[in-house]
């Protein structure tokens, strides 16, 4: 992101960023929201004389508890929230909590590191999707995570078996917080996977470098759009107003659009939901005939999707 798109960030949003901090909200979580880097929303906040080390209180220190039953490392729970390992061993033991020793805290959970070698089946190529969407790689580790509602959950589940990972799904709880929902988070760390995901385009800060994937075969296109649109799509609910979209990069949107266009012959337009310095696009199609054809071709012969989005598919165009 340019200096002046974050600039024209920090001039929009940075009262509320300062009351995020104030509030307890950790710079990680600020960066995501606001998509700057977690050194910067540091720095800005540094320069508006706000406390940028860990916010010691009840509600953080229960979700270190949390994270740490998760499996989530010392080392890393002090990174996210800005504390020192010694900060976070004296709320684990404060709170009862057993210290896991050396081979606990190494403990290597089972899952078929080779289960994305190759984009071949449905089921890959829409978790492929949706990990476009939503999918996070770490710039410091082979971590995959994909967070969604909590009402999501059951595709996560879904893909872990998929994958036969025994890795547990940690629970993010936002209910303090009116503006966000409560989240399930799917973290894998594995070379392997890391590796091969790394080749299909899942780098870090991938949002601003998507493009569309060429190689996939045709068969398995829907399926890709399918994990897309749960990810980063909107289906209306809006009898009077028939509508989808899809949010990402230009280049990704316009393979899309050239692929939808040919095969299914209806319109769909691009546009820039923001300002002109993103990267963000939006691909929309509208019109109820034309908008159930797109999701007759998503949902035909699908074994994976967000229940949520297939209802309002079925209500509004099957029932």
């Amino acid at each position: 992101m340019s200096k002046l798109s974050v600039q024209k960030i920090f001039e929009k949003h940075g009262d509320e960023i300062i009351n995020l901090r104030k509030n307890g909200m950790q710079m990680q979580e600020i960066g995501e929201k606001f998509n700057l880097k977690t050194q910067t929303v540091s720095s800005f906040l540094r320069r508006n004389n706000i406390r940028v080390r860990g916010l010691r209180n009840e509600e953080t220190e229960n979700k270190i508890v949390q994270l740490y039953n998760d499996g989530v490392s010392m080392r890393e729970i002090a990174s996210n929230f800005h504390f020192t390992q010694g900060t976070v061993r004296d709320i684990l033991v404060n709170h009862d909590v057993h210290i896991k020793t050396n081979s606990e805290s190494h403990r290597i959970y089972d899952i078929n590191e080779n289960y994305f070698n190759q984009i071949d089946t449905p089921k890959k190529a829409y978790i492929l999707g949706l990990l476009y969407a939503d999918g996070n790689r770490s710039s410091r580790s082979n971590t995959i995570s994909i967070r969604l509602q909590e009402s999501d959950k059951n595709i996560l589940e879904n893909i872990k078996k998929e994958l036969n990972a025994e890795v547990p799904l940690r629970f993010i709880d936002y209910s303090n917080d009116s503006k966000r929902q409560n989240q399930f988070l799917l973290a894998i760390s594995n070379e392997q996977i890391a590796k091969d995901l790394y080749k299909y385009g899942i780098v870090p800060r991938k949002e601003f470098k998507l493009t569309f994937p060429n190689w996939l075969d045709n068969n398995l296109l829907s399926h890709f759009i399918r994990g897309y649109l749960d990810g980063d799509g909107f289906i209306s609910n809006n009898p009077k107003e028939k509508r989808a979209n899809i949010t990402g990069t230009e280049n990704l949107l316009l393979g899309i659009k050239n692929i939808l266009e040919e095969q299914l012959n209806i319109h769909f337009s691009i546009y820039s939901p923001h300002n002109k310095d993103t990267n963000t696009r939006t691909l929309a199609v509208a019109g109820g005939n034309q908008v159930k054809k797109f999701l007759d071709y998503l949902y035909k012969d699908a074994d994976l999707y967000i229940e949520r989005k297939y209802d309002r598919y079925y209500n509004m165009y099957c029932a």
